[in-house]
């Protein structure tokens, strides 16, 4: 969907994806619903902002859970960044994301192995020919 009279962006998307792993603790199921804004600035600068959330159902009983239960992921993923076009082919961007990952496998001590949140921060100078 254009906005901004055409300049700007706006995207929704599902993704569903079966995964059979070497292995039996990845062989799983895993759906992603995502919306993306991008929207152009003063001077060359593009701002956009992302949401994803993901939900993964495992097929078979985790060996690192102590309950032997399958492996069942909700993952939260949040973006924002900002690009500044100099010329054709040179583009500086900087972007900030955030994760919040929620997994019901844990230990017999309650450590829960693929539960974590995280916050990366990243730049990077793109050629594009």
């Amino acid at each position: 969907i254009y906005t901004s009279g055409g300049d700007g962006r706006l995207y929704f998307g599902y993704q569903f994806a079966n995964a059979n792993a070497e292995g039996s603790d990845f062989d799983r199921t895993t759906n992603m619903v995502t919306a993306r804004v991008e929207q152009p600035l003063l001077r060359r600068w593009i701002a956009d902002g992302e949401v994803r959330y993901f939900w993964d159902d495992y097929d078979n009983p985790n060996s690192l859970d102590f309950f032997d239960r399958a492996r069942d992921d909700n993952r939260f993923v949040l973006r924002a960044g900002l690009q500044k076009n100099f010329c054709s082919p040179v583009s500086l961007r900087f972007d900030y994301t955030f994760t919040d990952n929620d997994s019901n496998t844990e230990n017999l001590f309650g450590v829960r192995f693929y539960d974590y949140s995280r916050h990366i921060f990243s730049t990077q100078l793109i050629f594009s020919l």
